[in-house]
């Protein structure tokens, strides 16, 4: 579950859902990858300033953003990894074969492979993590699609499926890829001490101040990692990690914070930073609503939002390039997306809208929830000003980076501004879209908006149940068509994540995957550093 929720904002459950022989076509054009030196250089350490402390590191029960994917891609292997044109290979997965037309996928792990703890990798460490992936409060909703698993022999696993499903491998390139060590679910404090089969493995965690982590010495890629340390640092500040960078207090960073972006692209020209831009599926930003808060079930005041919402203003505050104005879920890039322009700005109209309800029910008053940093709460401030200047009565509600997704998920808002939708194929986010998983207030809900329709069941159903290229698109256009109906999201920018390094750090991003062909080089923020190292 990249693919169960992978962004600054959110939750828990969506970093499970990433994206897995054979290959798919890919959503986006990645910038093509840079020559790696000939000679890697073993050793040294490398710090990672990172935007905040994960909520913990066990797959099965914690859901990660962008921070907590870069350390699960550092502790953990995924069964499946993108290559730079978005296609899926095996990575901790020797093979994935469908039978039975995508009922069955057959997995076979690689041989020789161990966990931290020196524990084999087995079809029955597959089979058990399996097991807790759908007994999981956090990821069950999302698994539901699984119905068992079946071991053939001591590597391989069917895993049996409810119905047909030829996309499943895209599900496996995040979290809900990664197979944690048996060991885990036996330990209560599992999350802070994970046992993955990865690069590096977990040395000391002071919550707040640093995840140390050292070398994997019997990794099983051969000759990796080259690095012998690795830290994390979090740092929520954007402004404070880019001054750590500076005095040299970490060696890198990543951020999506527009100002700082633009800072550092000043300072990448002038040869002081040298900056990795991330060019492939981004998250997008956008107002959401909660299709369960009788404030907002009206479609009169979520038409009467849109029409309000003033993007050039909101961009202006937020310091965001209007050109990564959005129109919907998927990048213009992606073969799935489908037009559908944004009313214009129409103050008049969303008064009339307002007026209308407001002389039936009365006013129409909600909170807008937003992390509480400076440049989110200028940036909606500004969407308050428009709406409430179209006579409605919206207040601010900040929380902490933690807490906002959390109080997402359960349904503890009315409307918010997240962040969220950055697969390479629609099928690793069909969950977020259909009533299945969309539940009441208080539980669990990974369709977060609670829109409940027919039309998107069906669409969803049909994404994910064809392999038919031309099925697929049409059920995702029938999808983003019917979104732009309901006025459930109100959509805004794509998010642009660059990560920034003072010129030692090599291969930041020129991954490749075990078979020799060039990885994806980064999505949403985040990137493996298995081959990363340091010119000294």
């Amino acid at each position: 579950m990249k693919s169960l929720l992978r962004a600054c904002l959110v939750v828990a459950l969506m970093g499970v859902l990433g994206a897995a022989c054979s290959s798919a076509a890919s959503t986006t054009d990645a910038a093509p990858t840079t020559t790696v030196p000939a000679e890697p250089k073993h050793g040294g350490k490398l710090v990672y300033g990172i935007e905040a402390d994960p909520n913990g590191l066990d797959p099965t029960k914690n859901g990660w953003d962008a921070s907590g994917l870069m350390l699960a891609n550092a502790i953990y292997d995924p069964l499946v990894a993108l290559d730079d044109k978005g296609a899926w290979h095996p990575y901790l997965a020797e093979s994935l074969t469908p039978l039975d037309g995508g009922r069955v996928w057959r997995v076979k792990l690689r041989a020789g492979v161990r966990f931290h703890n020196g524990e084999e990798l087995n079809a029955g460490s597959l089979a058990a993590s399996t097991a807790h992936f759908k007994a999981s409060a956090i990821t069950g909703p999302i698994t539901g699609y699984i119905e068992r698993t079946t071991t053939i022999d001591d590597l391989t696993v069917d895993v049996h499926m409810a119905y047909a499903f030829p996309n499943w491998p895209f599900i496996l390139t995040g979290q809900g890829g990664m197979v944690p060590s048996v060991t885990n679910f036996d330990d209560p404090n599992a999350s802070t001490h994970p046992i993955g089969t990865g690069p590096f493995r977990v040395k000391e965690w002071k919550p707040g101040e640093y995840i140390k982590l050292e070398r994997n010495p019997d990794y099983w890629q051969q000759g990796l990692p080259y690095l012998d340390q690795l830290e994390f640092r979090p740092i929520p500040s954007d402004t404070d990690r880019m001054a750590a960078l500076q005095r040299g207090d970490i060696d890198v960073l990543h951020t999506s914070n527009d100002g700082l972006v633009s800072q550092l692209t000043e300072q990448a020209a002038a040869g002081s930073m040298k900056l990795i831009r991330d060019t492939g599926e981004a998250e997008k930003n956008f107002v959401m609503f909660n299709m369960d808060n009788p404030k907002l079930a009206d479609p009169r005041v979520r038409r009467a939002v849109v029409l309000a919402t003033d993007r050039d203003a909101y961009f202006k505050a937020n310091g965001t390039d209007p050109s990564q104005a959005i129109d919907g879920p998927y990048s213009s890039a992606s073969p799935f997306y489908e037009s559908h322009p944004l009313p214009a700005h129409d103050l008049a109209a969303a008064k009339a809208l307002v007026d209308e309800v407001t002389a039936e029910s009365g006013p129409i008053t909600f909170t807008l929830t937003v992390t509480n940093d400076a440049n989110s709460l200028v940036a909606a401030q500004a969407l308050i000003d428009g709406w409430n200047d179209a006579g409605m009565k919206v207040t601010l509600k900040p929380l902490d980076r933690s807490a906002l997704p959390v109080a997402v998920v359960v349904g503890g808002y009315e409307a918010t501004v997240f962040r969220y939708l950055s697969e390479h194929d629609p099928v690793a986010e069909n969950y977020f879209f259909t009533s299945q998983t969309a539940k009441p207030d208080g539980q669990i809900s990974t369709n977060m908006a609670k829109v409940k329709d027919d039309v998107l069941d069906q669409a969803v159903a049909d994404g994910e149940q064809s392999d038919d290229p031309a099925v697929r698109q049409a059920a995702y256009a029938k999808l983003q068509a019917r979104l732009a109906e309901l006025n459930v999201f109100v959509w805004l920018g794509r998010t642009q994540w660059v990560v920034a390094e003072t010129g030692k750090i090599e291969n930041l991003e020129n991954n490749r995957l075990p078979d020799g062909a060039p990885a994806q080089p980064m999505q949403a923020g985040v990137h493996r550093l298995t081959q990363t190292w340091i010119d000294v």
